[in-house]
Order: C-alpha cells, then sequence, then structure tokens
C-alpha cells in the first residue's frame, strides 16, 4: 500500500512545514510495532466459557507399553469402571467447579468431598444426565448470579444437553455437531 506524502505541522518543535516520505512513516510504523489490518467488534474473553465432560476409566490398564521384543505382554481383561468428569473454565483461564459422576451414592473415598471445590453426583452407569447437566448449569448460574456477570457457555451438542434452557445469567450455545 502506497502512502501518499502528508503535511504535518509541529508546534513542538522548529518545523513549520514537515513533509513525511514513505519511507519516513514505513520506517516509522516499524519502530512502533504499527500494523495495518482489520478493526473487529468487541470481544469480552472472561465472559467466554466452554464445558466438556470426559469419562476416565481409572483402573484401565494401557493398551500400549515398552517390553521386550518377540514378547507377549497380558494384564487380563479390561477394565471399564470409570467416573466422568464435567470440566468448565473461561477462554483467558478462569475455571469453574468441577462436577464429578459415579456410580456410588456415597464413595467412601470422598468422604471429605465438602473440602474440595468440586460437585458429586451418583447415576448407575457415572454418565452424564440431563439432570445432573441442568444441576451443573443450575450451580454456575448461581455463581454468576452471586458475581453479577452474564456469560456465553458453549457446550457440545449430544443428547443430555437440553436445548430448552432459560438460565438467568448463563447463555447456553451449542458448537455444531460434525454429524448432522
Amino acid at each position: 500500500m502506497k502512502i501518499k506524502e502528508s503535511s504535518l505541522f509541529i508546534q513542538s518543535s522548529s518545523l513549520v512545514d514537515f513533509k513525511a516520505s514513505n519511507g519516513y512513516l514505513g520506517r516509522f510504523a516499524n519502530r512502533k510495532s504499527i500494523v495495518f489490518g482489520t478493526v473487529h467488534g468487541e470481544s469480552d474473553p472472561s465472559n467466554i466459557f466452554n464445558g466438556d465432560e470426559m469419562g476416565l476409566f481409572w483402573r484401565l490398564h494401557p493398551n500400549k507399553t515398552y517390553k521386550a521384543k518377540e514378547k507377549l505382554v497380558r494384564f487380563g481383561k479390561a477394565n471399564k469402571e470409570r467416573f466422568t468428569v464435567f470440566v468448565a473454565a473461561r477462554m483467558i483461564g478462569e475455571k469453574l467447579p468441577l462436577a464429578i459422576i459415579g456410580k456410588s451414592d456415597k464413595p467412601r473415598n470422598f468422604n471429605s468431598i465438602e473440602r474440595l471445590n468440586i460437585s458429586y453426583f451418583f447415576y448407575s452407569n457415572a454418565w452424564m444426565t440431563s439432570e445432573v447437566f441442568l444441576k451443573v448449569l443450575n450451580d454456575i448460574n448461581k455463581i454468576m448470579v452471586s458475581q453479577k456477570r452474564f456469560i456465553f457457555f458453549f457446550v457440545d451438542n449430544c443428547s443430555s444437553h437440553p436445548d430448552n434452557l432459560k438460565l438467568s445469567n448463563v447463555t447456553v450455545l451449542f458448537l455444531a455437531s460434525k454429524y448432522h
């Protein structure tokens, strides 16, 4: 892009008729890290969150390992014992309390769960359900109401995420599925 020669009047110096060449303006922009670019609309990354659940098979042995050449390694039957963790975080780092879904109503190793910053739910197969998802979103909404914040919350489009949600401070947006 060619910059036209411009005439600048500088009061603080003795220059009355200063003419900047294209080279002068280019070097000045380079020195001051000035670039030409598109102006985008407003955005507030402090109010954009993403949430997703994952299954954690905590007793499953790895299916690959280092072994002696030509030797067969066996661990026995694969243990499918799992729990589901729902993780939600802000675009620039703030993390919301974890939600864990297990099989047991009162797991023995969670007897001090109040000290942890998590919510625990139980379901027979430890999967996310619509009821649990609604409880988690209501908890997030309560946090945002107490902080007087209005947020966008992105989640994937799956059957356990109902789409008729009416929350005061959380707007749930569904990510497009690649299968639809």
